[in-house]
């Protein structure tokens, strides 16, 4: 079973490997947990795991949303004046590693009951400036959300 913890290392060495060798581009990613009752909105668990100062908006989407925002993201050239690591993104390293994290979130998250797309408004836990996302993916008794963004 995949675990939460393998996930974020996943993703982790991947921002990581974006930003070697990068002209002034940062990226986080990460998955937070958040065990509660199954009736919680999307709003009240972006409350849970980020505190009341987190305000969003949302609206229902699909894994394959969440899937094509991942490779959207990560795969990003920027341009002349800020931009991940051009190399990286180009090799076959780069392709296995996306790959991994994609079959890795559905082997996680699927069977899903709902999927939230959400953007906030306030409290967000990065600096989004070029490309952003956010997802709560609820199941039974445990949601997740897994957020993203780049900045210079």
């Amino acid at each position: 079973m995949i675990e939460v913890d393998q996930i974020n290392d996943a993703l982790a060495e991947y921002c990581h490997e974006l930003e070697h060798d990068s002209c002034n581009y940062t990226v986080s990613a990460k998955l937070y947990l958040s065990v509660g009752p199954p009736s919680r909105e999307p709003h009240e668990v972006v409350t849970d795991v980020f505190g009341p100062y987190a305000k969003v908006d949302q609206r229902e989407a699909s894994f394959d949303a969440v899937v094509a925002s991942l490779r959207e993201g990560f795969q990003f050239r920027g341009d002349f004046g800020a931009h991940p690591s051009l190399s990286f993104l180009e090799s076959s390293r780069a392709t296995a590693m996306l790959r991994l994290v994609e079959a890795s979130l559905e082997q996680l998250l699927v069977p899903y009951e709902r999927i939230s797309s959400v953007e906030f408004v306030s409290g967000h836990p990065f600096y989004p400036v070029f490309w952003e996302y956010a997802y709560v993916i609820q199941r039974t008794n445990e949601a997740y959300i897994l957020v993203a963004s780049s900045s210079d």
